[in-house]
């Protein structure tokens, strides 16, 4: 068993426990299942829906994420809805699927509801008043997030304002997708055009659109990932 798998609810005879719900993905770290100190196991009710929506898929959403399996059974997990179970009591014939593949996006997911999004509230202004929520809501299936990259250039005559940073925006988007170039050069055209209709002073916001095999781990990891849900604290701002 590893973090990433789906039990089967009904396999596992847990139906009393988690009924009208058919799996529980594992959440516990892989080394954690294998280490015999750790007694239980963290899961999330994996609810049946209708579609993806694309702002909850790969993680976007720190609340809730929105996966398919087999191809066309999407469903929906809520981070509130951890449960915990004891280990020894599933056993390895009820798993059914697996998001193994997907490792590292769901420890992103997992991490996300915990971390905060540093930035500086001249930059989160600006990002309300480019309303990005609503203009990527159409290129959300196929992208994998947006990061942001912000460095101090006002000095000790800081003015308060975004235009004391030097911002990059980075468009990451999915390579499995087949659209993935075309959506891409759509957006690239888009986005400057967003800029320039917001005001957005471009001498102080650069965007980037990028293939996400092309946007590196240490990326990742050296830059913000803009959190959405964050940014919905004023959605009459926003829509």
């Amino acid at each position: 068993m590893r973090q990433g798998d789906l039990i089967s609810v009904e396999i596992a005879g847990l139906e009393s426990m988690f009924s009208g719900v058919p799996y529980l993905l594992v959440i516990t770290h892989s080394c954690d299942i294998s280490n015999s100190s750790e007694p239980f196991l963290e899961v999330l009710p994996c609810h049946p829906i209708a579609e993806n929506d694309g702002n909850k898929t790969n993680g976007k959403n720190p609340r809730e994420l929105h996966f398919t399996v087999k191809g066309d059974t999407c469903f929906s997990a809520h981070a509130f809805e951890k449960a915990r179970l004891p280990k020894g009591s599933i056993l390895d014939c009820s798993i059914c699927f697996s998001l193994h593949s997907q490792e590292q996006m769901l420890q992103n997911w997992l991490a996300s509801r915990y971390r905060r999004q540093a930035l500086d509230d001249s930059i989160n202004k600006m990002l309300l008043q480019m309303k990005l929520r609503s203009f990527v809501l159409k290129y959300s299936d196929c992208l994998c997030g947006i990061w942001l990259s912000s460095e101090e250039i006002g000095g000790s005559e800081s003015t308060g304002d975004y235009q004391d940073f030097d911002i990059k925006l980075f468009f990451v988007f999915d390579t499995s997708d087949a659209l993935c170039e075309a959506n891409l050069a759509a957006f690239e055209g888009k986005i400057q055009k967003r800029l320039r209709d917001r005001h957005i002073n471009q001498a102080n916001v650069s965007t980037y659109c990028v293939r996400d095999d092309a946007f590196t781990f240490k990326e990742v990891m050296a830059l913000t990932f803009v959190n959405f849900d964050y940014l919905s604290n004023d959605k009459a701002t926003i829509a």
